[in-house]
């Protein structure tokens, strides 16, 4: 180790004894995940990318069985048992060995311990047969980064750079408050827009006769629409995608999301078809 290593390791002594366990394992994060972890150190109470799901579940619950489903569960995926540490500034994924998991249980409709076990005496459960994962996130992790270096991040880098040269970086649109003004739950809220049914089978025709997808369609329209209100010619889309473009990712539990920048010019455009 050089001088300079030490230096790192010494800054970061707090952060490594507080993730460190017998068993662990370290690697790189992806890019997703460093995006994810420099949003988190830039605002730590921002919790737009917290989705919470609660799930009812109708029937007698048989605790042992949902425990060790649970923990097959953790065992399989890696992403539920991983952790980041700042090392000297940068972030490091430290997958924990896989565990016992505890399932809290509240009974909330009466009875002992007893009734309640004599309520589901007899039931049988089967586990549930799953085959191995083709790719862990720490894998996919690997391999993402070994791709993003050399040519081909330069190749990616100068690509980005020559498509979204001098593009508009924020709509204009005449709001009363700015994301920043109206707050992380303000700003995070959506608008769901029922279409009718013609609208939508005019739509499909048109996708049929051009050969394009309806996606396209609508985020022309989408383009259309902002640069109106914003009166620019220049707009620019973040559009997520789920970036599993390798099937053996299907299975695999964790976050490879990344936002697609669709830069529309208006004013090449004479008709809406131009724009599609």
């Amino acid at each position: 180790l050089t001088t300079e290593d030490r230096d790192h390791l010494k800054g970061a002594k707090a952060d490594l004894l507080r993730f460190l366990r017998p068993g662990a394992v370290y690697a790189q994060p992806s890019f997703a995940q460093r995006r994810l972890w420099f949003l988190n150190r830039l605002d730590p109470e921002n919790t737009a990318y917290h989705i919470p799901i609660t799930l009812s579940i109708d029937g007698a619950v048989d605790h042992a069985r949902l425990c060790g489903s649970v923990k097959a569960v953790v065992e399989r995926q890696e992403s539920l048992r991983t952790r980041f540490a700042n090392l000297a500034g940068q972030p490091v994924q430290v997958v924990w060995p896989a565990g016992e998991v505890e399932v809290p249980l509240i009974d909330v409709s009466g009875g002992t311990d007893a009734e309640v076990s004599q309520r589901t005496a007899g039931r049988s459960g089967h586990a549930f047969p799953v085959e191995p994962l083709a790719a862990t996130c720490r894998e996919y992790s690997a391999r993402q980064n070994q791709a993003g270096q050399g040519d081909a991040l330069e190749q990616g880098l100068a690509y980005w750079e020559d498509t979204l040269a001098g593009a508009n970086p924020v709509i204009a649109l005449p709001i009363r408050k700015s994301r920043l003004e109206a707050g992380t739950e303000e700003a995070s809220r959506h608008l769901e827009v029922a279409l009718s049914t013609s609208v939508t089978d005019a739509v499909h025709r048109f996708c049929r006769d051009r050969t394009v997808t309806p996606f396209e369609v609508y985020s022309a329209a989408l383009a259309v629409l902002l640069g109106r209100y914003a009166s620019q010619d220049d707009v620019t889309l973040g559009v997520p995608v789920d970036g599993r473009d390798d099937q053996g990712l299907e299975a695999t539990v964790g976050f490879f999301t990344n936002t697609l920048a669709l830069r529309v010019r208006l004013e090449e455009a004479a008709t809406f078809d131009t724009v599609v």
